[in-house]
């Protein structure tokens, strides 16, 4: 209930409830970089209630969008998700460029959004998506990620062997979702791994991380010296 607020590089396996409640302004929120296994949501339950400008970018979702309602006074900015669930979106004003979706719906307010650059697994009137604006239809997912899986969303949280959890939804290398998206006048990829913030494997933060750490356990009355050492990485 609260707004200007970024959860950034995280794993979240419970809803994000933007705004719960009544007489409430939450606007501005960030949402980047993190692997969700639940939707975001807004909960408005009466009087006055803003949800405006709310950023979602570079994310990994088992998941839809839930605003519930439909709210004038919401708007936000879906750009470079992957959507690997078969999922229900209920929003309007929303933004969603350069996704990758599996199987969305968007049957509740859907008219009202815009759609731009999208991958999309089904037929553009199963998903109710703009057929314009480069929005690419009936595309599987089995000729998008390095998992060649027709049920992304199967693989979630058992990725196959020699995949991480997160790194099977990298783009192969023939995917049509290469150079398939645009951003401030940009070719970009769609996805989470493409776009000006794409999507750091594990969530590593973006200052020097020590990984492993290995120093003596003790030392001797006397010593001089003692040998540690360490690796870090970068991101």
């Amino acid at each position: 209930n609260d707004s200007n607020v970024t959860i950034e590089r995280c794993y979240v396996n419970a809803p994000i409830v933007f705004g719960n409640g009544a007489n409430i302004d939450c606007d501005h929120d960030t949402v980047r970089q993190c692997v969700l296994t639940s939707s975001i949501t807004c909960q408005p339950s009466g009087g006055t209630f803003s949800a405006m400008g709310e950023m979602v970018y570079n994310n990994i979702f088992d998941a839809g969008i839930d605003f519930t309602t439909n709210l004038s006074k919401t708007s936000g900015y879906f750009i470079n998700n992957d959507f690997l669930y078969p999922a229900n979106f209920s929003l309007q004003n929303g933004v969603f460029q350069n996704n990758i979706f599996y199987s969305p719906t968007f049957a509740a307010y859907g008219t009202s959004n815009y759609f731009a650059n999208n991958i999309v697994s089904t037929t553009s009137a199963a998903s109710d998506i703009d057929t314009g604006n480069s929005n690419q239809f009936s595309i599987s997912p089995a000729a998008v990620y390095v998992n060649t899986n027709a049920y992304p969303y199967n693989s979630f949280g058992t990725p196959p062997a020699g995949l991480s959890h997160d790194g099977q939804f990298q783009l192969l290398s023939s995917s049509p979702a290469i150079g398939a998206g645009f951003l401030n006048s940009v070719t970009v990829d769609c996805g989470a791994f493409g776009g000006a913030a794409p999507y750091v494997l594990s969530g590593m933060p973006d200052i020097p991380s020590i990984y492993s750490l290995t120093v003596p356990k003790q030392l001797s009355n006397g010593t001089i010296n003692m040998s540690i050492s360490l690796s870090a990485a970068s991101h």
